[in-house]
């Protein structure tokens, strides 16, 4: 279960919006180097601006290529789009350092990022291109069960 906050800018003449939402999901180990996962995120459509944000359902497949790496390939569907195809690698130089990079068919095409473990918090940050809004940063916080 996760809880996003959103705002958006869209110039200084252009005023801004902030819409608050979540998502929820699973995510199981199909064998000890495959795992899958499947979330909904905004079910609740969050009125933002003058529109209601569509739902986007996520399904995605990961692969543990070594001690350092996982592979991930990815559906993504958003509202009335075409679903999206992903891929991400997830690089871990150190067991508390991670580096993320994706690319998508959709509306955002990149992403880049990084996240630092400490015991069971992780710390992350990353910017993504999107086709419309251009570079957009991000942070989070995830808290691991042990």
């Amino acid at each position: 279960v996760r809880w996003d906050l959103f705002h958006l800018a869209q110039g200084e003449h252009y005023g801004s919006a902030t819409a608050m939402t979540g998502s929820c999901g699973l995510q199981w180990r199909v064998s000890k180097l495959i795992s899958s996962e499947v979330y909904i995120q905004n079910p609740n459509r969050a009125p933002m601006a003058d529109m209601r944000t569509p739902t986007k359902i996520n399904a995605a497949l990961h692969w543990t290529a070594s001690k350092q790496a996982v592979v991930s390939f990815g559906l993504l569907k958003e509202g009335e789009q075409s679903v999206a195809y992903q891929m991400q690698v997830d690089y871990a130089p150190s067991p508390k350092v991670h580096l993320k990079m994706g690319v998508a068919n959709g509306f955002e095409p990149f992403m880049m990022g990084l996240s630092v473990r400490t015991h069971r918090i992780e710390w992350g940050m990353f910017s993504a291109y999107h086709m419309v809004f251009g570079f957009s940063p991000g942070a989070y916080v995830r808290i691991r069960k042990m």
